[in-house]
């Protein structure tokens, strides 16, 4: 008889255990119909200038990847 019992009880704990701690699926609304928006980032330049020999010159540069976008200009 004690053993018995001790088997439902033994029984009865797994059952339980088993059920907490089993996973259960998630179900997640389908992501396919909503939009995505897309951020699109400009390239931002600038104008360098200099004054060499009495002329006054400039220059374009990418400030976003910082390099020169072109040569000096002579500015009229």
């Amino acid at each position: 008889m004690k053993c018995s019992k001790l088997s439902k009880v033994l029984s009865l704990s797994f059952l339980t255990f088993t059920l907490i701690f089993t996973n259960i699926p998630a179900y997640v609304a389908d992501s396919a119909n909503t939009e995505t928006s897309i951020a699109l980032f400009a390239q931002s330049y600038q104008w360098i200038y200099k004054v060499k020999n009495g002329h006054l010159y400039r220059r374009k540069f990418n400030a976003t990847i910082h390099q020169w976008a072109g040569d000096w200009e002579l500015v009229t």
